[in-house]
């Protein structure tokens, strides 16, 4: 059986490809890792401890990487809702100014550009959007946002870190409550997070529609081109 040359098309190449799109260490440095704090920190107060895990776990006698899957899972849930919670108040601002430039400051047709440092200027430019010129300049120069990409994890791993502290000194130290309050308060932190990110995406949605994509080149017709070297060849030599 022939093998394949592409790049994707085993598990190496697969993780090559997250790694070369920082998409791997984004998931892992911005939501596995402060999951993890997170989780340090209520074990370190007290309030949770591995016994009582394992004591959850207990009855259904799970092998031990059916354990460690399920720790990874539960730290990126967990990683998710900081993140979520880190993110909020921009996201609550974002949406704020969304629907008043929506509903009443809607550009003309004379002037769709928004002016510098008005609130459509600010949801618009704001790091976290995504930018049609921003893509495009992907598409031309994939390695061009690199250095983007990289500082948003940066940034996505200081705020999930540091609510991960905060907010693991404000439940497990000072609050104590009980496992049901962390579910609701967690519930109604994604809960939010859903409403304001419905216009972010399709924000995105409208900007990816919009950005130039470039036809893909043509595959090269090697018969042809075998062809044309024979005949080349033939000619030089006579």
């Amino acid at each position: 059986m022939e093998k394949s040359d592409s790049s994707v098309d085993s598990w190496p190449g697969l993780l090559g490809e997250l790694n070369k799109n920082f998409l791997l260490l984004r998931d892992v440095f911005g939501y596995a890792m402060p999951g993890s704090v997170f989780f340090a920190v209520g074990l370190t107060s007290g309030y949770l401890s591995v016994c009582r895990a394992q004591c959850l776990l207990w009855p259904y006698q799970p092998p031990a990487w059916v354990a460690f899957i399920l720790g990874v899972v539960a730290c990126y849930i967990v990683g998710t809702i900081l993140a979520g919670t880190a993110y909020l108040p921009i996201g609550i601002a974002k949406y704020i100014v969304w629907m008043l430039d929506r509903h009443f400051l809607r550009p003309t047709a004379a002037a769709p550009e928004p002016p510098e440092g008005s609130w459509r200027d600010w949801l618009l430019n704001n790091p976290t959007e995504v930018q049609t010129k921003m893509l495009e300049a992907g598409l031309r120069h994939p390695h061009l946002l690199d250095t983007v990409v990289r500082r948003e994890t940066g940034v996505l791993l200081a705020g999930s870190t540091s609510v991960a502290l905060l907010g693991g000194y404000v439940v497990f130290y000072c609050w104590r409550p009980a496992a049901s309050c962390i579910f609701a308060l967690a519930g109604w932190i994604l809960v939010l997070q859903f409403l304001t990110g419905l216009s972010h995406v399709r924000r995105v949605a409208k900007a990816t529609a919009a950005a130039s994509v470039p036809d893909p080149a043509p595959d090269p017709d090697l018969a042809k081109l075998l062809a044309d070297l024979i005949k080349a060849a033939t000619a030089k030599l006579k």
